[in-house]
Parts: C-alpha cells; structure tokens; sequence
C-alpha cells in the first residue's frame, strides 16, 4: 500500500538535555478494544505510520480510545517524553470566527501526519507487541506547533482558507469560485500527500461545525452540545478545576453580554493567594453563568464596506461593549478592571 505521506519533512526531537532512554511500563487495554485495536495497528502498519521493532531503547506505553465512528484512535502516553522535549516556539493560529456573509464553507478533517519522526526516538510497547512509530505521532507536546507550521506551509497564498491544526474550512462568496478554489485546494493537499477523512468533511454545505461554533450563510452560533455540556458541569471542588471552567466559557467569549462584570467574583476567585472557599457569592455567579450560555445568542458577519456602530459602557469593575451593524449583533466585548483602573 502506498504511503500516506511520501515527502513528509522531517522533525527532530531536541531534548533539553542528554538524557538515557526511558522506558515506562505497559498500560493494558479493555478487553473490548482489542479487536479494534489489532485491526487499528495492522491499517497504521500498512500505511507506513508504524513498524514492528523490538530493537527500541525507547519504550512508551499504548493505548486506544474509542470515537463517535465506533473506531479506535490509536495513541501513545508520551508525558516522560514531553518532560524532555523542548518547544520551537511556532505559533498556532487564533481561531477565526469572521467569515464572509455569503460562504458555503466545506470542513476538510485531515487525518494524516504532516510529519515523520526518528522511530527509535517514539518506541511504543504494547502487551505481546513492540512497535515503532514512524510518523510524528499525537500525544508529543511538540506536535501541535509542528503540524500548524507544515498546514501553514502547504496552503500559504489561499487567502480563502482557515487552518487550525487538521481542520481546514475554505470561504467563498460564489458557488462557482467556491468549486474552483476547492479543486485547487484539493490538488495542493493532494500532491503533499495528505489525506482527508471523507466521513468527517462537508463540501458545498450551507452549515457547518467548525471549532465549537456553527457556521451558517448569514449567523454564527455555538454549538449547542458544547453549550449543553458547559451547562451540566457541576460547581468546580478546586481551583484547578476553576479555571477549566472560566476557560471553557471564554473561548466563547464573543457570544454573551457582560460576561466579564457577570464571571468577576469567579475569576477573582482564581487568585493564588485567595482562600479557595466556595460560598454563596461563588455559586450565585455560577449559576448565573449557566444562565448566560443558555441564552440563544446569534451573531451576523461584519461587512466592511457599511457602517458599524460600537455601544460601549461601564458596569463598576467592568468594561464593555457592543459591535452592531444595521441592526445586527457581530460581537461582544467585555474587560474586567485591574484595582488601578
């Protein structure tokens, strides 16, 4: 079978500092993958992404987790390996939410490895098995920042598409630049090798999913599984668990009025050096929270050749705003004041 990816580049994994190998325990897989897993691990072998080989210093455990397809996705725990690797500082694109009023935006998910890596470097030990790895696998901290460099490559001058790691959506105005800029999109991926998950990928549609939002003709939305699942997380018992909270909520950051005036007794709580002790105050602000994403909240795209108006506003220790134009909501902005400010 011909590999997936034939002129990969190559990626070097720079340790901080010279170390011996490392070698970490097996992880057993349920018995219920094991199936999948077999079948998993042959497909990836025929591709050319795995080698069996037991001659590796390098030893990391496997393991699989299922998706919503009923297949595996085959990975490796790297985090001792990710104690040693040192980041190259590529910046990954800030997900882009303004898309042109009149696009059909296909969803291109790419599976295949942009990359290929040293196999004695990403050993992988399952039960009765030894496996190296010869494409840059997932799970390594310094694939995120690889990958977006390569994608950022292989489709540089498409001022047309939107790249955030292996999801890709392609704007356009017109149904038929939208044919033409997708067959040379498709070609430029083609001709690198690259391959696109067929069950996963819309073309031509007039709705999409696209990084939790969905991406109509004229609005932009949230998802509304992720919202429901924002809605059913219980009152955080840490501070860690806190901040994963307050994180999930402002990726949407966008979407509501006043979240910051609204989350400001929750993100005080944050502070190091304040107690972590849920009170009333707390759990009051949470639930308002909760009650702010359940708001259905429509934003329309900006056009740059009309009007905006901007409505701003202090609310005590918050600032804020509002983008609108002819009527239409585009954003919402809101900013919690230092005590300085």
């Amino acid at each position: 079978m011909e590999k997936w990816y034939p002129e990969a580049p190559t990626i070097r994994a720079v340790c901080k500092a010279q170390r011996a190998a490392v070698q970490v325990p097996t992880i057993p897989n349920p018995t219920r993958v094991l199936a999948s897993d077999k079948t998993e691990v042959e497909r990836l072998a025929d591709l050319g992404v795995l080698e069996h080989d037991r001659d590796s210093p390098w030893a990391f455990p496997e393991l699989n987790i299922s998706k919503k397809d009923n297949t595996v996705r085959f990975l490796t725990d790297f985090r001792r390996l990710n104690e040693l690797l040192q980041h190259l500082g590529a910046r990954l694109n800030a997900t882009d939410t303004n898309v042109h009023p009149d696009a059909r935006p296909p969803n291109g998910l790419l599976r295949a490895s942009a990359c290929t890596a040293q196999p004695q470097v990403h050993g992988n030990r399952a039960p009765l098995r030894a496996l190296s790895l010869l494409q840059a696998p997932n799970g390594i901290s310094t694939a995120p920042d690889e990958f977006q460099d390569v994608t950022d490559q292989l489709l540089v001058n498409l001022s047309y598409m939107r790249v955030y790691l292996d999801d890709i959506l392609v704007v356009l105005a017109t149904f038929v630049d939208d044919i033409a800029h997708l067959r040379s999109a498709l070609q430029r991926l083609e001709d690198a090798g690259v391959v696109i998950h067929p069950t996963q990928s819309k073309c031509c549609a007039s709705e999409v999913e696209y990084l939790g939002f969905k991406i109509s003709e004229q609005r932009l939305t949230p998802v509304l599984a992720k919202v429901t699942a924002i809605r059913q997380i219980k009152p955080p018992k840490t501070r860690k668990q806190l901040r994963r909270f307050i994180g999930i909520v402002n990726f949407y950051r966008e979407m509501w009025e006043r979240r910051a005036h609204i989350m400001a007794p929750l993100t005080h709580f944050c502070l190091p050096k304040q107690p972590y002790k849920w009170t009333a105050t707390e759990d009051a602000a949470f639930r308002a929270v909760k009650a702010m994403i359940a708001k259905t909240v429509v934003l329309a795209y900006s056009d740059f050749t009309k009007r905006f108006n901007v409505h701003t506003d202090l609310f005590g220790y918050q600032i804020g705003g509002v983008i609108a134009q002819g009527g239409k909501l585009i954003a919402f902005w809101s900013w919690k004041c230092t005590d300085a400010q």
